[in-house]
């Protein structure tokens, strides 16, 4: 998602809407510079969290049948859902397990995402501070931000930053 791009800021670049019968699920699209099974991608487009890989994810339910979603790069197909733990290190140099839960699996797809929406519906707060080239992942104790995670800008996307992870 760029500012380029962004509907709320462009309108005049949003498609007319089709009726749906179905929940639209959206994939972002992410270069592949930053695509391997570690890399995962902070990203305000997607409609959940996505992981290609299926060794990252664990109380895994696969569906019955594969649902089918379209992404930027095209027809994507998920195959169940689960959890992922990452080890996330924080702006404060300090490592945290954060377990994401509803994530995805789609062995098609370009990259791993976490997606901002999602967490922000579990109270976590996301800045993108003008300038830096930096998101951070803010959870407040007792009014004092904690910075749970942060990401810096690799290829126009932001990438968050996890142990053992260049």
């Amino acid at each position: 998602h760029t500012e380029e791009n962004c509907w709320k800021k462009h309108p005049e670049k949003k498609g007319k809407k089709k009726e749906a019968r179905e929940e639209n699920k959206v994939y972002s699209a992410i270069s592949s510079q930053i695509n391997s099974l570690d890399s995962w991608i902070i990203d305000s487009g997607a409609s959940r969290h996505l992981t290609f890989d299926r060794g990252q994810i664990f109380d895994y339910r696969a569906f019955e049948k594969a649902e089918s979603t379209s992404g930027i790069t095209g027809q994507l197909d998920i195959f169940g859902e689960g959890k992922v733990n990452l080890r996330c290190i924080g702006n404060d140099d300090i490592v945290r397990t954060v377990t994401l839960s509803g994530v995805q699996y789609a062995p098609r797809a370009s990259a791993n995402l976490l997606l901002v929406f999602q967490l922000q519906e579990k109270g976590l707060d996301f800045r993108f501070p003008p300038g830096t080239g930096r998101a951070l992942g803010i959870e407040w104790n007792k009014d004092s931000p904690i910075s749970i995670f942060q990401g810096t800008i690799v290829s126009g996307a932001f990438r968050l930053h996890l142990e053992g992870v260049d």
